[in-house]
């Protein structure tokens, strides 16, 4: 008996005359399945696939399709601005933050700060003309999508988010933001990795990123530390006040310095305070006790004064 034996649902033609077992183990590119195996269906027309054992469906390449499913996985509705995207009458490429070439195929998107919310979508990355994306300053959550690979950026910006995990290989090697100048292909030159920083959350031809004294949570990051105000996070939806590590420290270690005094001067008041109380209060029951003591021997004195007298 071998594994044919004990699975003959392998050998299953699904109407088909024979059975691609090739496609058995997964299903190559340009196809996809619901579970990525066999058997497969080729991607419709403006459709694709550049990975084996697709499931459910391939990447669209219409770009309406895509701009929309950008602004439904990031909480469009309730964007700072874009108020004009699928509204009536109005064409993707007059999109707030959308520029497109002479042909009408999209070239650029920039959103930054306007309240990006949830995952990228994985499908910008079939956008086939698309140079610039820029999506910082948002609260744009998870990690970053390979996919983005596949579009021919020369400016890719999406600092000052939430996102975690590392920069994706293939990215790393994409000769945007100065990337790959010299020969060198840096992951930092993409994003700076959690735990490091620079003002614009990348590393570029003027420095690295730097390590922070006490941990960047995000890649991308602007700074070591992250202040909300009103649920608006200075310097972006994830960005912060401080310039650098050693400020932060710095500033961090004082104000717990600040708060230490006041607590324990607080408490020597508190203290003191209670001592005082407790100091008049014994000093009223003593004076007490001795007008007691006084009306008390005067009423004798009064009582053997009129028994002489009788």
């Amino acid at each position: 008996a071998d594994f044919y034996d004990y699975n003959p649902g392998f050998y299953e033609t699904h109407g088909r005359d024979t059975r691609d077992f090739c496609e058995s183990i997964a299903c190559p590119e340009g196809f996809y399945s619901t579970e990525g195996i066999w058997p497969c269906e080729a991607c419709p027309d403006s459709y694709v696939n550049p990975y084996i054992g697709r499931e459910l469906s391939c990447f669209p390449l219409d770009q309406d399709l895509i701009l929309k499913k950008l602004y439904t996985d990031t909480d469009g509705l309730n964007w700072v601005g874009g108020s004009n995207w699928y509204h009536d009458g109005v064409d993707i490429c007059q999109f707030h933050g959308v520029s497109c070439n002479d042909m009408n195929q999209v070239t650029a998107i920039e959103l930054p700060g306007m309240g990006l919310k949830g995952p990228i979508p994985e499908v910008l990355g079939f956008l086939e003309h698309l140079d610039v994306l820029d999506l910082s300053d948002n609260a744009l959550e998870g990690f970053i999508p390979s996919d983005l690979s596949f579009a021919p950026l020369s400016s890719l910006n999406l600092a000052g988010n939430a996102l975690k995990g590392i920069v994706p290989p293939k990215l790393c090697m994409k000769e945007a933001n100065g990337n790959g100048l010299g020969g060198i292909y840096e992951c930092d030159f993409i994003l700076c990795a959690e735990g490091t920083y620079t003002d614009t959350g990348m590393a570029n031809v003027n420095g690295p990123c730097l390590s922070c004294n006490d941990g960047a949570v995000y890649l991308g990051s602007n700074s070591c530390g992250t202040i909300i105000k009103s649920g608006w996070p200075l310097g972006g939806f994830y960005g912060s006040f401080s310039a650098s590590s050693s400020q932060q420290s710095d500033t961090g270690s004082a104000a717990s310095a600040i708060v230490i005094i006041i607590v324990v001067i607080s408490a020597i008041g508190l203290i003191g305070f209670g001592y005082m109380y407790w100091q008049r209060r014994r000093r009223e029951r003593i004076q007490a006790i001795a007008k007691e003591e006084e009306i008390s021997l005067a009423d004798n004195s009064s009582l053997w004064f009129s028994r002489r007298v009788v």
